[in-house]
This record gives C-alpha cells, structure tokens and sequence, in this order.
C-alpha cells in the first residue's frame, strides 16, 4: 500500500511537473486579485497564490496536446524507516525552477524541476515513538517557501527553517507548548507577511490546540492563538471570550482539541490570518464536561480571523457548534471577490468535514452562503442570518447508534481533496428564491464548469 501511494504521488507531482513548464516566464497573471505574481512558471504557495485557489493561468496545454504528456521523471529518495513507505499528502511548491516537498515524518526535499536532478535532502531524524501519537499516519502535507528559506514542521514538534540552496537548517523551534499532551505536526508551515504558522494535530488523541507565529528572520515566537481554554488562567482575552461558552465543569485534562491540522491562509491586503480549527476530543461532545453538558465550546470546528502582526482575533465563524461527529473545520479555504447579491465582496470559501460549503466575507466573518455539496442530515439548514446550523436530534448517538451523513470521515474524505477555483467558472445556488453566482469548490483534477440548479 505505501509503495502504491508513492506511484500515485509521483506520477501526480510529474503531472504538475509537465503543465508548469509548459508556460512562458512572460505569461502574465490573470483572474485572481490576491495573486500578485506575473510569473506563472512558478507555484510559489500551497495553492499557487495567496487566494489558495490552486489555479494557474496556463493555456499551452489543450485538447490538441494533452495526448503527448508523459511522465517527465520520478522522484524515489524517500526517507524510509523500518523498511515501510508511508502516506505521501505533501503537495509540492516551485520556486526558481525547484521543485520543494515534504514526506514522511516532516522530512523535505528539492529537486530540479527540469530533470529530477535529486539537490537535497533534510531529515529531521524524528524518534520513532512519535509515530504511536499519529491519528492517522506519519504524513506531512507539504513545505513553506519565502525569502531564501523552506519551511517545514516535524511529526515530532519543530519547526524548521532551511537554506533554500543547501537544505541546511538555519534555525530550530519547538513548537509544543507542553509536551504531555499527545500532539504531532503534520500539516503545512503558512507565510503571513513576515512571520510563518504552524498548527498541530491530536484533537482525536488528547491535545490542547493552538496555532504559532514565529519570525521569518529568526525564528522568535511572535504570538500563539489557542483554540480552546485550558485548566490554567487565560492567556489573552480571546481565550476569555471562549470559556464563557464551555460548561463550567469540563474536564481541561482532557485537552479538548480544536487542533489546526491543515487549513491556513491568509490576505495580505488587509494582514489578515485565517486560522481553520479542528474537532473537538473526545468526539463525543457529552463527554467534555462531568455533567454532560453540551454547549458551543469556541474555537472548537471554527474558522478565526486574526491580525497576523499581533495574532489578536477580528472575527470567528463556528461551522458546527457542539462538534461530536468530528466535524474539523480544518479544510483548505480558498479566498476571491465576487458579486453577491448585487454586492461585490471579498469572501473567503470553505467545504469542510461536515458537507456545507461556506461562503463568508473575509473582511467582517458575516456570513453569505451555505449550502450541502454532499448528502448531509445532522442539520436540516443553516440560518443566514444567524449563522448558525438547525442540528437534527436523529443525528444525535449519545442514547443509541445513529446513521450520520456525513461521517466522520467527511464530506469529503477529510481534507485529501482540495478546492480549486477557476476565475470564470460559476455556479448557482438556489437555496433561498435569488441566485448568486458563486465559484465551484471542487477537487483540483475536476475541470471547471458552470451549473444551474
């Protein structure tokens, strides 16, 4: 199975390979507004721009060619320990003709992205017993790159910055605030401006969640924003504000979650972090507080707005209050300007675990849509007006088995598929009698298309 994932992930990364060469450095940028680079030889972020809407503005592949594409070559240099291949979900960055990834156990690696020539290879030489604190395998989801450095976190809790020729490491974080709790990194670094975020993961194993900003330069820790309260007294005010809304008995030993596995992005017009928050632990929402007590339990299946210089929150938005079907809210969200309602409007997009598709107004955490892409029956709607979900009591397990839609593992498969976004493509919505026109979220193989329903 580790081998097939590797073929798989190869002949992907080939792929991409192949249409990003393609193009002409002179090419110029069309569609999105938060992607300010011309140079579409590039795919300088996660999801190419700062949008994160994993579109390229490329055009010399078409019907006529697309036949003709091979595989250019393929990568087999992975860190392997104990003779066993592991999960591949790293999604590859190019910068100045290099290609940068990650693997397993947060090792990173460049090759030239002409030939495969193998340039380096970092290992962080992560103590095997991390693996057991792992929900769900020793997978790294990718690399940051920003000035003259890569950036890449560690199963086991460190952040590195390294030498973008070299892959030496110029300087080294620990990212764990307290080490008894079961935590790991598995998701990808995010550059905001001049500081660089990182997450964690554990919700499902007993953690405490929070997100770190640390100085691009040094590596100083520059603010930490947590998504839930703990047993000690608060740390800043928005931590205040989120204890108000769990049951004065719930048990902090536990961790609680909220971890930010995945699921970063930021605007750089207004400086603005979004922080996409995990489930809650146990998952079982009843469970958190001695009495049983369910209640909305913020940050827990939320996206937050920060200010990326002080990491002070602007707004919140709860997906789903009261998680306990393991509804993370950690989905990659894509962030554009369209026209709603006559309006236009900067938004941010997201389709997370729990089968709605979200469309809120970065700049004030309004929101403006919500609509199922998928079968889903724990909530019969959304209130646009009040944000908030009409929980189903079928859905509810805590007297006997319930059928849920969707199930834990997402509307989705979690976040293995990202949304793309194409600037011409639109779809109507028809929840209430008007029809916006709003962009497709899909995953990034599907081609572009506009639907009426």
């Amino acid at each position: 199975m580790g081998r097939a994932r590797n073929l798989i992930w190869r002949a992907s990364a080939a792929l991409l390979l192949v249409g990003t060469l393609a193009c002409s450095r002179d090419q110029p940028a069309a569609g999105l507004a938060l992607d300010a680079r011309a140079d579409t030889a590039s795919w300088p972020l996660k999801g190419n721009g700062p949008s994160g809407g994993y579109y390229a503005a490329l055009d010399d592949i078409a019907a006529g060619n697309v036949a003709s594409l091979g595989l250019a070559f393929e990568f087999r240099d992975f860190t392997v320990r104990g003779r066993t291949h592991h999960g591949m979900e790293s999604n590859p960055v190019m910068v100045d003709g290099t290609l940068y990834f990650s693997g397993p156990w947060g090792s990173a690696y460049a090759v030239d992205a002409r030939d495969g020539t193998h340039e380096w290879t970092f290992d962080p030489d992560v103590d095997g017993q991390y693996g057991r604190l792992a929900c769900c395998d020793i997978v790294n989801r990718g690399v940051a790159v920003a000035r003259g450095k890569v950036f890449v976190g560690s199963l086991d809790g460190y952040l590195y910055a390294l030498d973008t020729r070299t892959g030496k490491p110029v300087w080294k974080v620990d990212t764990f605030q307290d080490r008894h709790w079961n935590s790991t990194i598995t998701g990808a670094p995010y550059v905001a401006g001049d500081k660089v975020l990182i997450g964690s993961a554990g919700a499902d194993m007993g953690s405490r969640g929070y997100v770190s900003a640390y100085d691009i330069a040094t590596g100083r820790l520059a603010w930490r924003f947590w998504a839930v309260p703990g047993a000690g007294p608060d740390e800043t005010p928005d931590v205040a504000l989120a204890r108000k809304t769990w049951p004065a008995d719930t048990r902090w030993e536990l961790g609680m979650g909220g971890n930010a596995w995945d699921g970063l992005a930021y605007d750089p017009e207004t400086n603005t972090a979004f922080l996409a928050l995990g489930n809650g632990g146990p998952h079982a929402a009843w469970l958190r507080s001695k009495t049983g007590k369910i209640t909305d339990e913020l940050f827990l299946s939320s996206i937050v707005a920060v200010d990326a210089a002080t990491g002070r929150m602007k707004w919140y938005y709860q997906t789903t209050p009261g998680d306990a079907w393991d509804f993370a809210a950690t989905a990659p969200m894509v962030l554009a300007e369209l026209t709603i309602d006559g309006r236009r409007r900067k938004v941010l997009m997201q389709a997370p675990k729990n089968g709605i598709f979200y469309v809120l107004d970065r700049e004030t955490g309004k929101l403006l849509r919500a609509d199922p892409f998928t079968r889903v029956n724990w909530t019969s709607g959304v209130n646009l007006k009040t944000g908030r979900p009409t929980i189903n009591p079928a859905a509810s397990y805590r007297d006997g088995p319930a059928i849920v839609f969707p199930s834990a593992a997402g509307g989705h498969a979690g976040n293995r598929w990202r949304s793309a976004r194409a600037p011409a493509s639109s779809i109507c919505r028809s929840m209430t009698p008007r029809c916006a026109t709003l962009p497709i979220a899909a995953p990034h193989s599907a081609p572009a298309r506009s639907i009426r329903r």
